[in-house]
């Protein structure tokens, strides 16, 4: 059982190394906050501090997203970072920010989101740009976006033209920050 376990180690490894994998020059869950708005980036909002969430390991996955953790990682997650902001009136927008272990798993796993908003009864559906689309339903505007090695999902309460403009400035932030990121 014992060299079960190595061998399916040295198999994960090479494939790591076979798909170009390079950990250390992505961002991990602390880095993933050069991708994000700051309290300035978008008048009229202000980060929610004391929600900042960090899943740097396994641990913190399961901390932050519980029982999402095992399709997380099937869709090629390794970290994750989440970060809300308020604006004057309460309404709040939750940002879900992920590393992925290659461009692929990033490209698949917004082209899922994507497909699974589209095939949403009572779900009305925007491509923003070729990286970044966004649905309204359920009284939510959610809006993804994805580039490099990273992913990220961005929920407004509230279903309004609003929300929308809302969404499309937060996506359009982080993907302009992916864009001009420099990996180390």
């Amino acid at each position: 059982m014992r060299v079960s376990h190595i061998l399916c180690a040295m198999l994960f490894a090479a494939c790591a190394l076979f798909a170009g994998v390079n950990r250390a020059s992505a961002a991990d869950s602390s880095g993933l906050t050069v991708f994000l708005p700051g309290g300035d980036d978008i008048s009229g909002w202000n980060v929610v501090s004391a929600a900042e969430r960090d899943a740097t390991d396994e641990k913190g996955l399961y901390d932050t997203y519980d029982g999402a953790v095992e399709g997380m990682q099937k869709l090629g997650i390794c970290y994750a970072h989440q970060r809300m902001f308020r604006n004057s009136s309460g309404k709040i927008v939750t940002i879900d920010i992920y590393t992925l272990y290659t461009w692929q798993h990033a490209k698949a796993y917004y082209v899922a989101q994507k497909n699974a908003m589209k095939s949403m009864t009572n779900f009305r559906t925007w491509q923003i740009t070729q990286e970044a689309c966004a649905a309204q339903g359920a009284g939510t505007t959610t809006a993804y976006v994805w580039g490099k090695l990273y992913a990220a999902c961005v929920t407004v309460q509230g279903g309004s033209g609003a929300d929308l403009t809302t969404a499309r400035a937060f996506v359009t932030t982080i993907s302009n920050k992916i864009r001009t990121y420099k990996d180390r």
